[in-house]
């Protein structure tokens, strides 16, 4: 998945996944790659997440989809900005078109009902929320 990170001194793994539940639950279909829903979670600044299961030319690549308290469109993390406490910042790639999901996401996105379930650890919840990113 992504870098370690650094708040928690962990990297993100499959099994935090299947603890916290947030294993593939949605599917969208694309000209290209296929993409596997979670349910939605709360992250940083009051907005909802998911993971993001992608499938393209049979790799694999696990992602975090956020919305945009903004302007109310998903977004994939590319990276982000802490303190020694907390996420300070998502890094919104080369400008903020360039991490928009596709229409067929949003969509999908849309529809998943919003789950903002508790997490079994603090540590969890950043570590899904900015775990697949890279440095």
């Amino acid at each position: 998945m992504g870098d370690e990170v650094p708040i928690v001194g962990k990297s993100l793994t499959k099994e935090i996944l299947l603890e916290e539940d947030l294993i593939p639950k949605y599917f969208v279909e694309l000209k290209d790659a296929r993409v596997f829903l979670s349910d939605t979670y709360l992250i940083e600044g009051n907005r909802s997440g998911v993971v993001g299961y992608v499938i393209k030319d049979g790799k694999v690549t696990v992602n975090t989809f956020y919305k945009s308290n903004s302007q109310g469109i998903w977004r994939y993390l590319v990276g982000y900005k802490y303190d020694e406490q907390k996420v300070t910042q998502y890094n919104k790639g080369y400008a903020e078109e360039s991490t928009t999901l596709p229409f067929e996401v949003q969509f999908a996105l849309s529809k998943i009902p919003a789950k903002r379930f508790p997490f079994k650890e603090e540590n969890n919840r950043i570590l899904v929320s900015v775990g697949t990113a890279k440095k």
